[in-house]
């Protein structure tokens, strides 16, 4: 009888495990990013928002930063400004995100002629750790 009191408790328990890993696995469907925004004087005042393939995401002051939970798969990032609604295909960075790893993007500016060309720059988590103490969190980062 205690033999199987203890295979029944024993079946309880991995089915409870089982349950929680799966349930774990079902959330690492996603890639966790850091975007950050320390643009300096050169489009500080502009509005940017973030797209992830052809959705837009978040809008981020400038010195903050935003942690976004993205489906994996490759996905292409992008910045814009109220100026160019829609992202401007030749300046998307191309990642492919998988479950349960973290990436590190900075928004950068490049001048051109008549414009400031905002794009995105895939970082070390060394490079982004310091920035990410540095400046606030944009938790809302509404979109």
């Amino acid at each position: 009888m205690k033999k199987m009191i203890f295979l029944l408790m024993f079946n309880l328990a991995a089915g409870v495990i089982s349950s929680y890993a799966q349930s774990d696995s079902a959330k690492t469907g996603f890639a966790t990013v850091y975007v950050i925004r320390a643009t300096g004087s050169n489009g500080s005042a502009v509005n940017l928002r973030v797209y992830v393939d052809d959705e837009v995401y978040c809008r981020i002051y400038n010195k903050h930063y935003s942690v976004l939970k993205i489906k994996t798969g490759t996905r292409t990032f992008y910045v814009t400004d109220w100026v160019k609604p829609k992202p401007d295909p030749r300046l998307g960075l191309e990642l492919p995100l998988e479950a349960g790893k973290t990436y590190y993007l900075k928004m950068a500016v490049k001048k051109r002629f008549l414009e400031l060309q905002f794009y995105f720059e895939e970082i070390t988590k060394n490079s982004g750790l310091p920035l990410i103490e540095k400046y606030p969190e944009d938790t809302d980062c509404d979109g």
